[in-house]
């Protein structure tokens, strides 16, 4: 009987990390993945120092245990300069942004101004949403970048909304080094799925003459169109993917069952084995003692 509570704590001691690691996100509490769309510009100062703080940001955001995990992804629209790109500036008009910096975390559920700000990320990633989960993967063959991946809808009822590939740059210098610069969409699709059912996308993009294939970073995002700002109507994000780390999952609002049942019978088993060890300690006591009781008797004439 021992032999089996001890076996079976060790074995609750094995797969409750791994659970625990399939279940919740690098940050506690949170729900999904964030999307930060940043809009940026090389010749302002205040961008500049805002860009230096980005990756610092970023890494906070990432784990590396079990395998790379992103709680945060970063998509950076340059306005005015060398970097900039027509649909960059389409994308500040949509969100009704004129300030450099800013930045507009899960579709404008919240956003800053001046700098990237990490409790509004946090108030982002911690909202209950429509739980998805998301895989994505790319490659190059010479100029031709390709891509694919899946989205699932891990609720038992239907989600409607779209989803967003943002072809983005890493490693480009112009005075400091600007990371996640947007260079173009790879894909918008429409998402319509039943509970529990998933969908795969994927699409190519001709890789242009000054962007460094090795540099390219692809990132995807499912808005859903249910749930929305009530005054601009803008889809909220719910969850967002990036090439490096491949994979994003939703985390349960509440505690994974599985996790709870583990933790109880670990806790259960452990209590098995103590509480008998001490009942054998105490018997162990009791017949040494009466051992030298006995030794120790004087017989009355």
């Amino acid at each position: 009987m021992k032999t089996f509570l001890v076996a079976s704590l060790l074995i609750s001691c094995e797969v409750m990390p791994f659970l625990i690691g399939q279940t919740f996100a690098v940050v506690d509490n949170f729900t999904h993945a964030v999307l930060d769309e940043n809009f940026s510009a090389v010749w302002s100062s205040a961008c500049r120092i805002d860009e230096a703080s980005h990756q610092v940001t970023y890494n906070k955001y990432t784990s590396f245990e079990p395998q790379r995990v992103h709680s945060l992804h970063i998509v950076s629209f340059h306005i005015g300069d060398s970097f900039d790109h027509i649909d960059a500036d389409k994308r500040m008009v949509y969100y009704s942004f004129f300030v450099l910096p800013s930045h507009v975390y899960d579709g404008r559920y919240q956003y800053s101004t001046s700098s990237i700000n990490e409790d509004k990320i946090n108030a982002s990633g911690t909202r209950f949403i429509h739980r998805t989960e998301m895989n994505l993967s790319k490659s190059v063959n010479g100029a031709t970048l390709s891509f694919n991946g899946n989205v699932k809808n891990l609720e038992d009822h239907s989600f409607n909304g779209f989803m967003l590939v943002f072809i983005t740059e890493n490693q480009l210098f112009e005075n400091i080094t600007w990371n996640y610069v947007f260079r173009d969409y790879g894909l918008n699709k429409t998402l319509n799925l039943a509970g529990l059912s998933a969908d795969t996308f994927s699409g190519t993009w001709s890789i242009p003459n000054g962007v460094n294939a090795n540099n390219i970073q692809v990132i995807a995002a499912v808005y859903d169109i249910d749930t929305k700002d009530p005054t601009n109507k803008w889809p909220y994000c719910i969850q967002s993917v990036c090439d490096v780390c491949g994979h994003s999952v939703a985390v349960p609002e509440f505690p994974n069952v599985w996790v709870c049942l583990l933790a109880v019978m670990s806790i259960f088993t452990a209590v098995m084995i103590l509480i008998p060890q001490r009942k054998v300690s105490m018997r162990k006591i009791s017949k040494h003692e009466r051992k030298l009781v006995d030794a120790t008797k004087i017989d009355c004439p």
